[in-house]
């Protein structure tokens, strides 16, 4: 059931429009204030779908709660009702998404399509909120994805010579490193390198050198003080446009949005980041 608040300070239009026949059209009244400092105090408290408000009003206007909603990012929808044909306030009204306009005296049926054109839009918030928080979902599902093939532990790995070689990356991240440079450190040769870090890892030598970028990156972006473009450097990534790039292939989301993540405490990856 949709919730409605009304905002008049008149006592008696406050009461005729509580008195109409609400339930019919699927609407609770759960509240009215007599002026506008009550009207915004409660909208705070109650949450409306829909607020019927009077434009003129003592404390705030009619405008100024509306306003104040849209500062707020509350998502209560408003009509307008005034007993002036004020047509000055029709551009003010579309900046601040108010819903229509009510003139007094005005027929219930009048209100109540009103009321119903809010619902509508209400509706199609909601359904817009929805696939938002479905797209959301399978992005993080898709993140979670990416995850299952996370860098193994060294400890877990058979083959020393591998072992060896992510040890070296653990800490040479930085470095310019080539599969022909690594090869050397294990005295292997570079194609045999390869086919034995596939073999033993499921992964190619790139791919395992980027994770391990990666993951270093996602350590450095806790730090707010920390650059992108230093970031980037210090992982061994000398472009910080092509470090981006990656980043954003392998977390589905740039360093900014991933460190603005952070801040806002939603903990944009929940494995991969120690």
């Amino acid at each position: 059931m949709t919730t409605l608040m009304i905002a008049d300070d008149e006592h008696l239009i406050r009461q005729g429009l509580s008195s109409l026949n609400w339930e019919s059209v699927d609407v609770k009244v759960v509240g009215t204030a007599s002026n506008g400092i009550e009207c915004w105090d409660m909208v705070q408290e109650l949450k409306p779908d829909v607020l019927l408000t009077d434009i003129h009003m003592q404390g705030y206007k009619g405008t100024d709660i509306a306003r104040m909603v849209k500062e707020h990012h509350l998502l209560t929808k408003i009509i307008f009702l005034t007993g002036y044909k004020e047509f000055e306030y029709a551009r003010e009204a579309v900046e601040l998404g108010i819903v229509s306009f009510v003139l007094k005296p005005s027929d219930p049926s009048e209100i109540f399509e009103a009321v119903n054109k809010a619902k509508i839009q209400i509706e199609q918030q909601n359904l817009l909120m929805n696939e938002q928080n479905t797209l959301m979902r399978q992005v993080k599902e898709n993140q979670m994805a990416l995850f299952d093939k996370l860098l193994p532990d060294e400890e877990m790995l058979t083959n020393e010579t591998v072992k060896q070689l992510l040890i070296y990356l653990k800490s040479h991240f930085a470095e310019e490193i080539t599969l022909g440079s690594a090869s050397e450190i294990v005295h292997l040769c570079p194609v045999y390198l390869s086919r034995l870090v596939k073999k033993e890892t499921g992964n190619t030598f790139l791919e395992i050198l980027t994770r391990v970028r990666m993951e270093q990156a996602c350590n450095m972006l806790r730090d707010p003080n920390n650059k992108v473009y230093e970031i980037a450097l210090a992982v061994g990534i000398k472009d910080s446009k092509y470090f981006s790039q990656i980043f954003k292939r392998y977390y589905g989301m740039t360093p900014i949005e991933f460190r603005q993540n952070l801040l806002n405490n939603t903990n944009p990856l929940e494995v991969g980041v120690s």
